[in-house]
Order: C-alpha cells, then structure tokens, then sequence
C-alpha cells in the first residue's frame, strides 16, 4: 500500500479497518496477498496486494484532500498505478479499490475525494474494478464504482 508520506502509520491504520470491514463482510482475506503479476503473460514479477484471497484482491489507499482543497496529483497517481496492477493480476479475481471517504470539497463541484477520482480517471478503471470510499468512525462502505443501479 502507498501510504501518505506524512503519516505512513494512518496508511496501516486504514488497511486494518478495510480488513476488518471485510471479514465483516464475510470475506476470508489474508493481509500482504502475494500474486505473480505480468503484462505481457511472459515476464512475472511478485505484487502483494494489501488484503486478498483466491478469489479477491484488494488495494489500500488512505488519501485525503490537500490541506488548501487541492488535487492531490501525486495521490491520484499511485491510485492509478493501483489500476496497472489489477490489470496484471491473473485470472479471474474480484478486485476492489478503497479510500477513506473524505469531506465533499470544491467550489463548482462538491466532491468526496473518491469521487473525484472516478469522475476524472475513470478511464483507467479497468472492468471488474470496484472502488469503494470506506467511513471509519462505523466501518460502513459505499460502492462508488462501478455506480449502483436501481
């Protein structure tokens, strides 16, 4: 997990509670899931993914807003990287992105960090990925993407 680089004990701390808030789900998820990832099908190269399963992979990314409200490009970035190795993953894994949900900040457009990030790179969520904003104070979680249909 890329943790923030102001508090790499926060990145750890979100980590457990996303395990937590799994098995509460009824998922039996090993912490550091360690999977042979390859683009090309030929050269593999080991990835530990934060939490995982035969059948699930999951990625861990504690991010809030910038202090000022900002774009957190250097976040965003790491998010993306994220999404390179849900697509190297092999076979046919459940595989799920989550973020703590933040304050709706922006002037135009009121917005949870997460949801920002699907709006502006949705493109490079590959299909299958889930994306989930995780409240910590109830350990309760909202499917973000890919959207709900009613």
């Amino acid at each position: 997990m890329t943790t923030n680089s102001q508090n790499p004990g926060r990145g750890r701390a979100f980590e457990k509670r996303v395990g937590q808030y799994l098995r509460m789900q009824g998922y039996d998820v090993n912490p550091d899931y360690e999977v042979e990832v390859s683009i090309n099908g030929r050269l593999k190269k080991s990835h530990k993914f934060d939490w995982g399963s035969d059948t699930l992979l999951v990625e861990c990314k504690a991010y809030s807003w910038t202090k000022v409200g900002n774009n957190p490009s250097g976040k965003v970035a790491t998010a993306n990287e994220a999404m390179l190795y849900f697509i190297a993953a092999p076979g046919p894994f459940k595989k799920m992105l989550f973020m703590p949900r933040t304050e709706k900040v922006g002037k135009r457009r009121p917005e949870t960090l997460v949801e920002y990030y699907v709006r502006s790179y949705r493109h490079f969520i590959p299909d299958g990925v889930e994306i989930y904003e995780l409240d910590e104070s109830d350990l309760s979680a909202t499917r973000v993407w890919p959207p709900q249909t009613n």
